[in-house]
């Protein structure tokens, strides 16, 4: 039997590993693409809905089956742009030429220079997908399509990016006017995007709220700032003169609490915080105040309890002074007759 010489031996190793690195990329390649995706890039001009975090990289899927032994010297494809505000049917923005074995960058429009990145030792096995990083706000909306020209479908892949960012846990402020029983409320959030929905929850149903969104200069992420006046003094306020109201209402008002909720339209995920307004203004709440039946009952009570004690101390009083005297009493005679008093 013939031995494998050493050299041999490493060559056949080498290409080994680099079959498996070849197939874990594409994996990797593929995995990314179906979780960012919302549909599957089919060629034939299939929209696919990518989701992307703002400032991280994103991966445009896009796949084909060559008819042919793959040259690289005889492909060329280009991926091409157009903003939402663009006319439907343009694509003026050139992301990523290839061309021929070459990636051709100086063609490249400059808002994707040095973001852009393609996998040329996958394009043998139809992987024509393309990297972008540093996923800015700008990007939120852009349709993407890869081109083949000679191919039956050009257009093999279409693209949407939906650029977003999480919002931060809200931050509620109570501003407490205790004279008037009012409070206001502030709820505060930042870094997200796109524009965020803003919504107050409360014993009662709250429509007087006041919501400002700000945008970066820079970055283009979204703050707001929600004002919400309450009237505390009324929804802790009997509306019956027995107090039968307060009564039912007791419960709540014990734990009076607002919730500002902030939900990314895009990521459908919602941020809230919640405040217990009786421990940030206490004095907005008066003390417990009894109704009228339960005066009539204290009063009931402590009469009942009177005529009791008057009653013990009239059946116990001759004994007592038996017992003071130890036993019969004997009659006290006035020292004025036992005495002769000399006449004056």
């Amino acid at each position: 039997m013939q031995q494998i010489q050493a050299p041999q031996r490493i060559s056949q190793t080498l290409w080994i590993m680099s079959v498996f690195a070849r197939v874990a990329v594409m994996f990797l390649l593929l995995l990314v693409g179906f979780a960012g995706s919302l549909g599957s890039s089919v060629p034939g001009a299939e929209v696919n809905v990518v989701m992307a975090t703002i400032g991280q990289s994103v991966v445009l899927p896009c796949n084909i089956s060559w008819d042919k032994p793959f040259d690289p010297k005889s492909i060329r494809f280009y991926w091409q742009a157009r903003k939402e505000s663009d006319e439907k049917g343009d694509y003026p923005e050139v992301v990523h030429v290839y061309n021929k074995g070459e990636e051709e960058l100086d063609k490249q429009d400059a808002s994707y220079r040095n973001r852009t990145t393609i996998y040329k030792h996958l394009l043998p096995d139809g992987l024509l997908s393309l990297l972008i990083t540093d996923v800015k706000a700008e990007d939120d909306g852009t349709q993407f399509i890869a081109i083949l020209p000679g191919n039956t479908l050009p257009t093999i892949c279409m693209t949407k990016l939906r650029a977003t960012a999480r919002f931060q846990t809200p931050d509620v402020n109570v501003s407490c006017v205790e004279s008037g029983g009012e409070l206001k409320l502030l709820c505060t959030s930042r870094g997200g995007f796109p524009a965020p929905t803003v919504r107050w929850t409360g014993p009662n149903s709250i429509n007087d709220a006041v919501t400002t969104l700000t945008t970066d200069p820079n970055s283009r992420l979204y703050s707001i700032h929600s004002t919400l006046s309450v009237n505390v003094s009324a929804m802790a306020t009997p509306t019956t003169h027995d107090g039968s109201d307060y009564a039912a209402r007791r419960p709540l008002l014990a734990n009076v609490t607002f919730t500002c909720s902030v939900t990314n339209p895009v990521r459908q995920e919602n941020v809230q915080a919640t405040v217990i307004i009786s421990k940030r203004c206490p004095g907005l709440f008066p003390p417990d105040s009894p109704g009228v039946w339960s005066w009539a009952v204290g009063i009931v009570v402590l009469c009942l309890a009177a005529l009791l004690c008057a009653i013990m101390f009239l059946y116990c009083r001759p004994r007592l002074l038996k017992q003071r005297h130890g036993g019969d009493r004997v009659p006290v005679s006035d020292p004025y007759e036992e005495k002769n008093l000399p006449e004056l």
